[in-house]
């Protein structure tokens, strides 16, 4: 707050140019502006100690904003959507040194020779936790090669940073200075799925599922499946939480994303397809958490009989009818 002082240094005789008889002393006198309030510090610097990389260590860079294969494992939380990029280590010989970002929850999967991976350092944010908190995991590789840090430190990487345009951002940059020097080489995906390393190839995935999720056994569920892996060829994962390396505490989803998480609502009978007054939706049977990913195309139309519990979770772009009246319940605009 700044606080303004007026110091009086005397009366002048100043006279009104609307009126040249008029004598009326007019203050005069000096302003004094005073900043009361402390300078602020300047936030502190982000803590990005890594290990330095070995001298015959390949370092690689990868960035993904969302990944072709959706997470069992709720990395970001129940209501924010989990993915994972495979990142399948080639046969050869000397070490590897990943430096790895995602700006969506992201478990990278490390298959493959994973016996020459040296250090997997990860750094990713997301929309709902904020640039503070970090939504990366790792399988595949020991705890103690792994390190997290903020995004601050290496910067976000997307797919239009990635080939020649790469050298004119600041990420080679960020790489060297926190390593003493930069990528050898770098790859990106808005929708990551699987790549090579070193090679940097991409792969393309098979759709897998967890245990206890049943394939679809009817058309309906059939159609919603093919939905699911034409938009996430990778399918579902199936990891386990102690299989996971994150820095902080994992749970499974209670409803999977998108599609996934219908075909398991209509399997466990919490919902099942229904057509109201010429609208097709879905029909909410019992207590039920929504699946997360209901955004544009993904968005559903759900429909709750008297009796039936709000469901919770995040609504999206999605909405809930009652299904007598019709009236918005949840996710009205």
């Amino acid at each position: 707050m700044k606080t303004v002082i007026v110091a009086l240094t005397g009366l002048a005789l100043l006279a009104d140019q609307t009126d040249p008889q008029s004598t009326d002393p007019k203050p005069r006198g000096t302003m004094i502006i005073v900043d009361d309030e402390p300078e602020q510090p300047p936030p502190p610097k982000p803590d990005c100690a890594v290990p330095k990389p070995s001298k015959d260590a390949q370092i690689i860079r990868l960035g993904a904003r969302e990944g072709s294969r959706i997470s069992n494992i709720a990395i970001g939380g129940q209501d924010d959507t989990g993915y994972v990029a495979v990142v399948n280590i080639e046969p050869g010989k000397g070490p590897i040194y990943i430096v790895a970002t995602n700006t969506g929850p992201t478990i990278w999967h490390f298959t493959g020779a994973t016996k020459r991976l040296e250090t997997v350092v990860l750094a990713g944010f997301t929309s709902m936790g904020g640039a503070d908190r970090n939504v990366s995991g790792a399988v595949g590789v020991p705890r103690k090669k792994v390190r997290f840090v903020v995004n601050a430190c290496f910067g976000s990487f997307s797919e239009s940073q990635r080939g020649d345009y790469f050298k004119q951002t600041e990420l080679p940059g960020l790489v060297e200075q926190h390593l003493g020097r930069g990528p050898d080489r770098h790859y990106a995906a808005y929708r990551f799925e699987a790549i090579g390393v070193p090679s940097m190839v991409p792969i393309q995935l098979k759709a897998t599922v967890p245990p206890g999720f049943r394939l679809p056994e009817t058309p309906a569920t059939a159609a919603l499946w093919y939905e699911h892996v034409r938009h996430f060829h990778g399918g579902l994962a199936a990891f386990r939480v102690r299989d996971v390396v994150a820095p902080h505490k994992l749970e499974p989803y209670l409803t999977y994303p998108y599609k996934a998480g219908l075909i398991q609502g209509i399997d466990n009978g919490a919902i099942e397809q229904a057509n109201v007054r010429g609208w097709s939706g879905y029909r909410i049977l019992k207590s039920w958490q929504l699946p997360s990913g209901l955004y544009g195309g993904y968005s559903e139309r759900f429909y709750l009989p008297q009796g039936v519990p709000l469901p919770t979770g995040p609504i999206g772009h999605s909405t809930v009818l009652n299904e007598e009246t019709g009236a918005c319940l949840k996710g009205c605009r």
